[in-house]
């Protein structure tokens, strides 16, 4: 309550002139006390708003990417392995497979099954699905016990 009385008076002794706020070096540093109090008590609002409107400008952009939006009538095929997907969007094999590799899916080694331990690198996937995107194709993950590792669609 101190504080209001505090600020009302000095908003009384702050006067406009020019556009410019004029006031004394007392009500200056009264200013400055009362904006850092308010700005301490709020900290945890103020640092959830920016937060929340940094990421949410990454989370839109990251949806758009792997085509998580505008579905429509896509085909969407599943995909398996590397193979299928070389078969499917074409391109240069070894650059195809770095981007498979670092996004962290599985390789067959000899012709037999590898298990997927399901730890997708999310930034690289993101890498992958933009590349896809470059290629024609929009890219979505699949859910947990799903045959497929992830699916792709012609855009």
């Amino acid at each position: 309550m101190e504080n209001k009385k505090e600020l009302g008076e000095l908003m009384i002794a702050i006067s406009d002139i020019g556009g410019r706020i004029v006031a004394s070096k007392t009500d200056r540093e009264a200013i400055r006390k009362l904006v850092a109090d308010a700005i301490c008590h709020r900290r945890q609002a103020i640092v959830y708003n920016l937060a929340r409107q940094f990421f949410g400008g990454f989370l839109a952009d990251a949806r758009l990417l792997v085509g998580g939006l505008g579905e429509g009538n896509v085909e969407w095929i599943g995909i398996t392995s590397l193979s299928q997907l070389r078969t499917i969007v074409g391109g240069r094999f070894q650059i195809l497979k770095q981007r498979w590799i670092s996004a962290g899916f599985p390789i067959r080694e000899h012709r037999g099954d590898t298990k997927f331990a399901g730890h997708i690198n999310q930034h690289e996937w993101a890498n992958l699905a933009a590349w896809l995107r470059t290629r024609g194709f929009k890219a979505r993950l699949c859910e947990e016990g799903s045959d497929n590792l992830f699916e792709i669609g012609k855009l």
